[in-house]
């Protein structure tokens, strides 16, 4: 009899340790669980934290606008200390070579003095790509802004009583109020090596810069096809 029970002890033993034998792979330990759920969740965190970053890195920054109409340094400097008219402007202080001209810019009727002329048609109409310009006041003459353009293509006009400035990658309008010389709107183009260029209006009134088509920056030269030339007058000095 004890044999018996000898043998169904050893035989309920053996079924055990097969059972422990059969527990599935799968059932992995509860402190390396966790420790997998924590590197996951990291991992997900620092995808989420790269994702911000790559939506604030396509945020576009627009340049300022520049006044690149702006003379300074360009077009002449002259001391008009003792003239009361702009013929004595003309008569005294102008060189050789140096251009003048009338032009009703904004609400003002203003002289223009370039640093030189040159003939725009062949047939003696004189141009200028410069010009200093000069107002009176109650009691004076100031000189209120200088100005220039890109090249002999784009010389000096007005329309509308705009002053129009251009050259090959931008074009401006400006005008004469209160006495200023302002900067209306202007339109350029930023032209890079690999295509990628780009095209951008400032819109004075709303002191906005915005981003425009191709198409769109060139419809902006169209104002220089009826503008009228400013023709200046060329100082000869015996």
């Amino acid at each position: 009899m004890p044999r018996i029970i000898y043998l169904f002890v050893m035989m309920i033993m053996t079924l055990i340790l097969a059972a422990c034998s059969n527990k599935p792979d799968g059932s992995a330990d509860p402190g390396a669980e966790e420790a997998a759920m924590a590197e996951n969740g990291s991992d997900a965190a620092d995808d989420q934290s790269g994702a911000g970053d790559e939506v604030a890195g396509e945020d576009e920054v627009l340049p300022e606008a520049r006044a690149l109409n702006d003379g300074e340094g360009i077009a002449p400097d002259l001391d008009i200390s003792g003239c009361d008219t702009f013929t004595q402007i003309v008569d005294r202080k102008l060189e050789d070579g140096m251009g003048y001209d009338n032009v009703r810019i904004g609400e003002e009727d203003v002289l223009l003095v370039s640093s030189g002329c040159f003939d725009n048609d062949g047939n003696g109409q004189m141009a200028a790509i410069d010009s200093t310009i000069y107002m009176y006041t109650d009691d004076s003459i100031v000189m209120i802004g200088k100005v220039t353009c890109g090249g002999t293509a784009y010389p000096l006009c007005v329309k509308d009583g705009y002053l129009i400035c251009g050259a090959n990658h931008w074009i401006s309008k400006s005008t004469i109020k209160d006495g200023k010389l302002l900067l209306v709107d202007e339109s350029w183009a930023e032209f890079s090596e690999d295509g990628e260029d780009a095209y951008y209006h400032y819109d004075v009134e709303k002191d906005e810069v915005s981003v425009v088509s191709e198409e769109e920056f060139w419809k902006s030269f169209d104002i220089l096809e009826d503008a009228e030339l400013i023709e200046y007058a060329v100082v000869h000095r015996d």
